[in-house]
């Protein structure tokens, strides 16, 4: 098996267990277990804080240490999560004491599930050493594809069996072949990680569309980027009002992401009444139009530049949001019809095509506005921003919102937050 197939199955069946905990554990907590929704915020927004610290602190040990090197931590922490995850099937949703385990086990599966993602990107763009950057994006885009099957395998398999320990079956199915693939890996007996191999763990926690490949900056009004050389310190060329703005776009760009995360499916289950299938098929639908995006995502990008892309897709994310608001009073029954299953999937576009032009929108800046040798650590910084501190956030608050005033309050602040991101990132450019 050439190193390329290898990667691209590891990629595949990794994010296809993913999906299934990252997209079916909120609806699962809420409808299983009985947790409200701010229960539910708060468990979804710790993995987004763990990861801060995890997946960094390991990599540290798995370069430093003699006796934990990558590979053995990679094999561990896959071993762990998939175990925690499996624990699930003690816990009794009478339990008193069931929030607890919960709790317990999502520390465990986000110091684990964060640390192998990390570990995955590092150890291949190891392995590509010297190879052609589109392979990493090959194996990234295997990730994508696959992150959509399974949303729809799980969601089938939950209509016709009515079993919600489907979600964890599915995600222990894809873990094991995931395992036993990570044993074939060849590291040549290396604990040290280059800095090329470090490059990547500036983007682990953002999602897989980066399938897309390698993306260069783009400048609206130059042909030189403005901070290529600086003697500025880190310090100095961070604490910015240019950067600060950005990063409180980043950040609030990030929440409503969360937001749709944590709470998108609950919603589709208990307002438009929508079967298991039909969310299962709404995530491929999605990345269905998600993937052509950011494959001309540079064509769209050198027409367009950074600006425009943002404001159009921050503007089709309005769009959804303003529709999840008002569609159930509009339509009313209707709602729970053929013709709202084929709505809700039409809405489905603007996530697929909106995610693809953000993200591009937002590297191409952070590319743009970094100082040359400090570009890496500026992808990282948005990063944390972005899936951290916005994924934090962004599941506590839209729990508390939308247990106390419900899903009309939770996509008007989503809203909200659109505008201001808009403006925040506007100001930026314009300093």
């Amino acid at each position: 098996m050439s190193v390329l197939i290898l990667l691209k199955a590891l990629f595949f069946t990794s994010t296809a267990a993913l999906a299934c905990t990252s997209l079916y554990a909120p609806l699962f907590y809420y409808d299983y277990f009985g947790l409200s929704k701010e229960q539910v915020g708060l468990i979804t927004s710790l993995g987004p804080l763990i990861s801060l610290f995890s997946a960094p602190l390991t990599l540290y040990i798995g370069e430093t240490s003699k006796i934990f090197n990558l590979k053995r931590i990679y094999n561990i922490i896959i071993v762990i999560g998939t175990l925690a995850w499996l624990s699930h099937t003690l816990i009794q949703p009478t339990d008193p004491n069931a929030l607890l385990y919960i709790v317990v086990i999502t520390i465990v599966s986000a110091l684990t599930v964060s640390t192998y993602r990390v570990a995955l990107d590092s150890m291949t763009l190891m392995l590509l050493d010297g190879k052609k950057d589109g392979d990493y994006g090959q194996c990234k885009l295997y990730g994508s594809i696959s992150w959509g099957l399974s949303s729809l395998i799980v969601g089938y398999l939950l209509d016709v069996t009515g079993n919600p320990w489907i979600i964890i079956y599915v995600f222990v199915f894809f873990m094991i072949p995931f395992y036993l693939l990570s044993l074939l890996i060849k590291w040549n007996d290396q604990t040290d990680v280059s800095q090329a191999d470090r490059d990547v763990e500036t983007s682990d926690d953002l999602p897989d569309a980066s399938s897309s490949g390698e993306i260069q900056p783009v400048d609206e009004s130059s042909s030189l980027l403005p901070n290529s050389t600086t003697s500025k310190t880190l310090f100095q060329s961070l604490f910015t009002l240019k950067v600060l703005l950005f990063l409180f776009s980043a950040s609030l760009v990030g929440m409503q992401n969360s937001a749709i995360n944590a709470y998108l499916f609950i919603y589709f289950s208990t307002v438009w009444k929508t079967s298991s299938t039909l969310l299962g098929w709404s995530t491929p639908f999605s990345i269905f139009f998600e993937i052509p995006t950011f494959y001309y995502a540079r064509q769209i990008s050198n027409r367009l530049g950074y600006t425009k892309m943002l404001i159009i897709s921050q503007l089709l994310q309005l769009t959804r949001f303003l529709l999840y608001m008002y569609l159930p009073g509009l339509m009313g029954d209707a709602l729970h019809t053929t013709l709202g299953s084929i709505i809700l999937l039409a809405i489905q576009i603007t996530h697929g095509v909106s995610f693809g032009l953000v993200w591009t929108a937002c590297v191409d800046y952070v590319l743009f506005i970094a100082p040359l040798k400090y570009r890496q650590t500026f992808i990282g910084i948005y990063s944390t921003f972005f899936s951290n501190a916005g994924g934090m956030l962004g599941s506590l608050l839209a729990g508390w919102v939308y247990e106390n005033y419900g899903y009309f309050y939770l996509w008007g602040c989503c809203s909200a937050m659109i505008v201001v991101s808009i403006m925040s990132f506007i100001w930026s450019t314009l300093l």
